[in-house]
């Protein structure tokens, strides 16, 4: 099997700053290109990518997007920082309220004459094509003159078989459209994934463009339509192996700040002489071993793990409608928001925010999936979502409040190491203070756990998780006093001698065992509660 370059995915999520409501979706299309010729080259500027492939599925867009990149190239060479602007920031009284600006960084777009253009389809000759080719991955314009950068949009031209070889090879790939077959996508991505001539260590990048609706929040990648590129690249990735989405779902990350990449050096006549002041333009970035150990799956905005990981099970391993969806991410994004953890109900007035929808009734939502759990209906994969810790779906009126009598048990247990309180004990903190010794005293009564049969049994090993004991056939006040004496054996196993009148938290501990030592007390303790007592050496007078 073909070795290939290890690789990152970054997610461009492109926000138009001014929208027109009601355009053709032709004039959208061709708004989008140009947001995202500006997008790709501050992308190819903080990666220092010097040759960058995007993918069209339409001739007039590839043939767009290469004649008029180097206008885009050209204005923002024209408007970057400058080290007078980077002066006059520094000039700034401090924000009132720590604001910071955004990074401000000279030398970072090269000249429009270093910038490389073309694009390719079917109609293009053969001479035609190799000669983009070599200029392309060699980093030459057809002058033979040096460039920075390189851009070659093609149009489902370059068969399987096709490699472009060169000085520079493919560094990065761009999905401007992902409306093609899974097939093509993989073979696309394939073209970064070739190593380099040289043997150097090579960490290609995949560009996968998402054009975010107004309003929306990136957060809501669950169930956004926006993604459907992302979701078609990673679909097109677990076709070819599945391994290596199961990398990306295992190392996903939010993106941290990074070292910087380039930072372009130039000398006095302006002309660019290394990057980082110590290497040329056209010599081996360092460290990339590094690159390629770390976080696969990048996104414009940070992002947190449980939502990639819903995301990826929701869209890639096991797609769900996106109607479906839209309730499950309301879901999420409501529990995020109140920061709840666990089971928790949903109420059925709840409306909340989710994408482009400002009153999505999520209350109504979850129960229709109960509804629909109950008649038989509701899908398996769903359930599992809904069972998954970020949705904490409540399935009965009782699991909530069983949960929570359970976490204070839990607690309590942790805290005294039985379940034997007073039946007056209360457990927790200010005003979730749980009555735990009335709990207890419920629980081991005829019908403690409820008629259903099947769920008192479920209880019951729940309980007996955390303390054996919690429904021993003894009353629960001895259990206390043995507990706590037995926490007192030192490593030799003697207990040490108290006196009645020593007392732990209200419990006179010398006078309850004085009691146990007398005959007629001892004589009626059970066999198993004599063998306790005399693993604590107590035995009667």
């Amino acid at each position: 099997r073909e070795i290939l370059a290890g690789f990152e995915i970054d997610v461009l999520e492109i926000r138009d700053p001014a929208p027109v409501l009601g355009e053709s979706e032709e004039a959208q299309r061709g708004r989008r290109l140009a947001l995202l010729q500006t997008a790709l080259l501050e992308h190819a500027a903080s990666y220092n990518l010097r040759t960058v492939m995007t993918f069209h599925q339409k001739v007039e867009e590839a043939a767009a997007f290469a004649t008029k990149l180097p206008e885009t190239a050209a204005e923002l060479y024209l408007n970057d920082a400058t080290n007078d602007d980077l002066a006059a920031a520094d000039k700034l009284p401090k924000s009132s309220i720590d604001a910071a600006f955004y990074e401000l960084e000279t030398g970072r777009h090269v000249p429009p004459h270093r910038v490389w253009s073309a694009w390719l389809c079917g109609d293009h000759l053969v001479a035609e094509r190799r000669e983009a080719l070599r200029q392309f991955a060699n980093g030459i314009d057809a002058a033979g003159h040096r460039i920075h950068r390189a851009f070659l949009a093609s149009v489902r031209v370059l068969g399987e078989g096709v490699d472009i070889t060169g000085e520079r090879g493919v560094e990065a790939v761009c999905f401007a459209d992902t409306r093609g077959s899974q097939v093509e996508i993989v073979q696309n991505i394939g073209r970064a994934l070739r190593l380099n001539k040289d043997g150097t260590t090579k960490v290609a990048r995949i560009i996968v463009p998402v054009f975010l609706e107004p309003g929306e929040d990136p957060d809501d990648m669950v169930a956004s339509a926006s993604f459907r590129p992302l979701v078609a690249v990673l679909q097109g990735l677990r076709s070819h192996d599945e391994r290596l989405v199961e990398q990306l779902a295992s190392r996903a990350l939010m993106r941290q700040p990074r070292a910087k990449l380039h930072h372009l050096v130039r000398n006095e006549d302006g002309q660019i002489t290394g990057a980082s002041g110590t290497r040329g333009e056209d010599q081996e970035q360092d460290g990339t071993q590094g690159a390629v150990e770390s976080a696969l799956l990048h996104f414009s905005s940070p992002r947190d793990a449980a939502t990639i990981a819903a995301f990826l099970r929701t869209r890639v391993y096991r797609p769900e409608s996106l109607v479906w969806l839209e309730g499950y991410q309301a879901l999420l994004r409501w529990r995020k928001k109140h920061h709840i953890n666990g089971l928790h109900t949903v109420p059925y007035d709840t409306e909340t925010e989710v994408g482009v929808t400002q009153a999505f009734p999520l209350g109504r939502w979850v129960h229709q999936q109960r509804k629909a759990l109950r008649a038989g209906e509701l899908d398996d994969h769903r359930k599992e979502l809904l069972d998954a810790e970020e949705a904490g779906m409540v399935w009965e009126p009782g699991d909530e409040a069983w949960e929570n009598k359970l976490a204070a048990l839990r607690s309590y247990h942790r805290a005294h190491g039985h379940l034997a309180p007073r039946q007056d004990a209360v457990w927790g903190e200010s005003e979730g203070l749980v009555p735990v010794g009335q709990h207890i005293a419920n629980l081991r009564r005829k019908g403690g756990l409820g008629k259903d049969p099947e769920r008192a049994a479920a209880r019951a090993t729940q309980l007996t998780a955390i303390d054996p004991d919690w429904d021993c056939p003894w009353p629960l006040d001895w259990q206390r006093y043995y507990r706590v004496l037995a926490d007192l054996v030192d490593a030799d196993g003697i207990l040490p001698s108290i006196e009645p009148g020593v007392l732990f938290e209200g419990d006179d501990l010398g006078k309850w065992l004085a009691r146990q030592r007398e005959a007629s007390t001892w004589a009626q303790l059970s066999t198993e509660q004599q063998e306790r007592l005399s693993q604590l050496g107590v035995q009667p007078l």
